[in-house]
């Protein structure tokens, strides 16, 4: 059997000589799908330049493992890619700074500019783009590295993405790692946070001010370059709404997703809030502790006290009224009372010749309930008096939802004002279901006297 010297340098090591975002992603080889979300001058780069050099040293292929156990080859060899926005920031970004990092460690390089290739004992790497897609094929790799991930088109990205995953098959334990500064919604938000819980994923964040060798001036330039907004993407490596104002700015996940799951309390009241959009129709499920107050006319609540309990989203094009009646009884027990909030306009708007969708709904549903409310308004409220209403109760932290709530949560998150001041409605998914809960928020808790 040949002598694997790769394993030379294959223990990670100098755990003192990194931030601890940056240990925490070199150091994680088991993770299939990984992720570093960085402020400016977080250390990213270094980051991904190191992650680099693990994995040319130690993830050699199954096949070369199997020629060099045969006498095949004198030693396993790597098979990696290196991707970048364009390969003039692969061949200006990376390789100066990683065929100088190979230097300082001994080992020998050679670099075929032509190819973009880097030649080394342990294994080769690839320069390659994201500008063409379609030309990531042909190779079988035991690791791949992107970097500036965001940068580029979302749906370029997501392909890229998608193509650089069927590469990797070289051995059992492949990994495709990303480093990005965060650019809004984009594609590593989609799948690292929308997209969390399919596959092995993981993402960890590194603030700009976690980097303790950075001058003070570096910090007091970003401040003086951008918004509060920005600086949470750009000093935090936070993901926030970059292309117009966020419609839902106090919307936070770590405050307003329940920790745990929140189950429906079959003795409080079951509001269901509905939106009659055709595609999404969509229906919130909520409940609340509310407290009414006589002298104030208000409904008290305190906080964490409105619950988000799970969201109806029916799809195709074709969904209607009798088809929502028919999943709110699937999906909640007959022994509810059931409170019904939502758009005025099903008052009038028609899903068959002779009934509004409201007269389906109620006619629909209390058959099958102890009891059924009707809590709907005449008309519905001015956009920003609903909008901030629920941003009201957001900031006031009264407001808790189920994660599985994706509909909801990618609402509070990405609608936003166009420059005129309407919704931006470019996403046909975006801005039903928030309207939904906003009417039953509105019309419980509004923070306007009517």
């Amino acid at each position: 059997m040949a002598k694997l010297v790769f394993r030379q340098f294959s223990k990670i090591t100098g755990k003192q000589l990194y931030w601890n975002h940056q240990w925490e992603f070199i150091k994680d080889t088991k993770t299939r799908n990984l992720a570093l979300v960085c402020g400016f001058g977080a250390g990213k780069t270094y980051a991904f330049l190191k992650k680099t050099l693990y994995h040319l040293i130690n993830s050699p292929t199954d096949e070369s493992i199997e020629k060099a156990e045969k006498g095949i080859i004198p030693y396993p060899v790597s098979a990696g890619w290196v991707v970048y926005p364009t390969l003039k920031d692969a061949k200006t970004i990376f390789k100066p700074a990683f065929c100088e990092i190979l230097t300082e460690k001994g080992i020998n390089w050679k670099f075929n500019s032509e190819l973009g290739r880097i030649t080394t004992d342990y294994g080769t790497i690839d320069l390659k783009t994201m500008d063409e897609p379609d030309k990531l094929v042909s190779a079988n790799l035991s690791y791949c590295g992107i970097d500036e991930f965001d940068i580029v088109n979302t749906d370029k990205a997501l392909l890229v993405y998608q193509k650089l995953l069927g590469r990797l098959r070289a051995r059992e334990d492949c990994q495709l790692y990303i480093t990005t500064t965060p650019e809004g919604f984009k594609a590593t938000y989609q799948i690292f946070v929308e997209q969390a819980e399919r596959g092995s994923k993981k993402l960890i964040k590194g603030r700009t001010q976690d980097n303790k060798a950075l001058p003070s001036s570096f910090i007091e330039s970003l401040k003086d370059l951008y918004d509060e907004k920005q600086l949470l993407a750009y000093m935090s490596g936070e993901f926030v709404n970059m292309k117009y104002q966020s419609a839902y700015r106090f919307f936070d996940r770590e405050k307003h997703l329940a920790k745990n799951r929140i189950d429906l309390n079959i003795s409080l009241q079951v509001m269901l809030c509905f939106d009659f959009n055709v595609e999404p129709y969509c229906v919130a499920i909520c409940q609340d502790n509310a407290v009414y107050n006589r002298e104030k006319r208000q409904n008290n609540i305190n906080e964490k006290g409105i619950k988000v309990i799970d969201e109806i989203i029916l799809k195709g094009g074709k969904s209607n009224s009798y088809d929502i009646v028919a999943e709110i009884i699937a999906r909640i027990p007959k022994e509810a009372n059931i409170v019904l909030f939502g758009d005025a306009s099903g008052n009038s708007h028609k899903t068959s010749a002779v009934s509004t969708d409201w007269e389906i709904i109620m006619q629909g549903l209390k058959p099958h309930f102890r009891s059924v409310e009707f809590a709907v308004e005449r008309s519905n409220p001015p956009i920003e008096h609903r909008v901030n209403t629920v941003n009201y109760h957001l900031r006031k932290n009264h407001i808790e939802i189920n994660p599985h709530c994706e509909f909801l949560i990618n609402d509070f998150e990405q609608v936003s004002y166009k420059e005129n001041g309407q919704f931006d409605t470019s996403n046909k998914m975006l801005t039903h279901i928030s309207d939904a809960f906003g009417y039953y928020i509105y019309k419980k808790f509004s923070i306007y006297n009517r």
